[in-house]
């Protein structure tokens, strides 16, 4: 069969026929020791681009993390704020006997203030970048070196949420004098708590009904398949995938307050707590 010689013109118009990409097409002509000349604009997709669906499914799932991963922190960071609430309230019992001119100066009241404080800190680990918390403690530390006291360390988010391994923790830095005495006291309190890891999250939303109603709405699938043990694996597999994407510059913190996919009712302003997000997400 006699081989057959095509013109550069010809190459061209297979390939916008045939949607090639642009370098798929230089390797093409490099084997027919053929050049693109500059003189003609044509110009071809480098990427061959995603489907609508493809790009609506992958902006909920991450959506949908991204809610999620929040409220789980939230919800960890009130939990402990509960926890010390509760220790402060047996601590008090213990020293309600103290008369008043021994109160001043103990290791009773030292313990008070250190477990007010920390729970002062422990809204803002879920609201760092809150306006009015940020008033609060400007009235405050004013109000303390006028009166000739220290004001408290600045508040620091990398104090109380830590990376440990491979898993986040919300750390209560307590002095080891105050646990000491809560030691002595018979009060236990936890210093370290453990946020959900990333697949625990996942898992979260492989179980959670918005789930398979949304990949029904999007991807016209069964929401039955949920009831499928390997199609669960599979979508749990996807989703991870999926989930690695979370740091592209798309998904900033203009999206999370604009976009239109609403998986809940924000319970919180996603300016003041995306601090807190950029740390665990």
């Amino acid at each position: 069969m006699k081989e057959q010689n095509y013109s550069f013109k010809q190459i061209t118009k297979i390939a916008n026929e045939l949607s090639v990409r642009e370098n798929d097409l230089i390797s093409f002509l490099k084997n027919y020791k053929l050049t693109k000349p500059t003189s003609i604009n044509v110009k071809f997709p480098n990427k061959i681009r995603k489907s609508r669906i493809d790009t609506l499914w992958k902006d909920f799932c991450i959506t949908l993390y991204g809610h999620i991963r929040l409220h789980e922190c939230m919800k960890l960071s009130i939990k402990v704020l509960k926890d010390i609430i509760k220790v402060l309230m047996q601590f008090s019992k213990l020293s309600e006997d103290l008369p008043k001119d021994k109160w001043k100066g103990s290791d009773y009241q030292a313990v008070s203030i250190e477990l007010c404080t920390l729970m002062i800190w422990l809204i803002k680990v879920a609201n760092p970048n809150d306006e009015e918390i940020k008033e609060q403690d400007i009235k405050y530390n004013k109000i303390y070196k006028e009166k000739g006291g220290i004001p408290p360390k600045e508040f620091n988010l990398k104090d109380f949420v830590k990376k440990i391994g491979n898993k986040f923790y919300l750390i209560t830095n307590i002095s080891p004098k105050c646990l000491k005495i809560l030691k002595s006291s018979n009060i236990k309190i936890d210093t370290k708590h453990k946020f959900l890891t990333k697949s625990e999250i996942i898992k979260k939303i492989i179980n959670h009904e918005i789930y398979w109603k949304n990949r029904k709405n999007i991807k016209n699938l069964p929401i039955e398949d949920k009831n499928i043990k390997n199609i669960l694996w599979k979508e749990e597999i996807a989703l991870k995938k999926v989930i690695k994407k979370i740091k592209e510059p798309k998904y900033n913190l203009n999206y999370f307050k604009k976009t239109k996919i609403k998986p809940f009712k924000d319970m919180w302003n996603w300016e003041s707590s995306w601090d807190l997000y950029l740390e665990v997400r």
